[in-house]
């Protein structure tokens, strides 16, 4: 397969797993669900579930809205396993579901899911991406690097 190909696939997989965080995610009824990921469960009320990046904290915010963690009892999962929110990270991609709001008409969290998307030994190295066991992940000044990267 040619470095292009390569590109080319990772890139529409990245666009089926970031498309959805582009739709909806406001209001009532049911919000976007990324493709793969199982439909929330069906609550009395509007629910949502959001995917896209963590843009800050302060309880979390993904893709610039704010989800509140600090009294709700958030369940986070990262790569399938507990984890604590301190684990989270600007950049990160993750899914948020929730299905009620505070009295501030902002959401609270049910949980937060995060998988990372590329970990493994690097192949090589160009002055705009690398190589991760086979798969260019493309760099920008978006881009960023787990604390442990050697």
């Amino acid at each position: 397969m040619t470095k292009d190909q390569i590109v080319k696939n990772f890139l529409a997989m990245l666009a089926l797993v970031l498309l959805p965080a582009c739709g909806g995610g406001g209001g009532g009824g049911t919000g976007v669900v990324a493709a793969g990921s199982a439909a929330p469960p069906p609550a009395s009320g509007p629910s949502i579930t959001k995917v896209g990046a963590i843009t800050g904290f302060g309880s979390v915010y993904v893709v610039g809205e704010r989800f509140e963690t600090s009294s709700s009892g958030t369940s986070v999962r990262k790569d399938d396993l507990d984890a604590d929110e301190d684990e989270l990270r600007v950049g990160m991609v993750v899914r948020v579901r929730a299905t009620s709001k505070n009295a501030n008409g902002e959401w609270i969290a049910d949980d937060i899911e995060f998988d990372e998307d590329v970990k493994g030994p690097i192949d090589s190295i160009g002055p705009d991406s690398l190589v991760v066991l086979g798969q260019t992940v493309n760099i920008s000044d978006d881009t960023h690097f787990d604390d442990g990267l050697t």
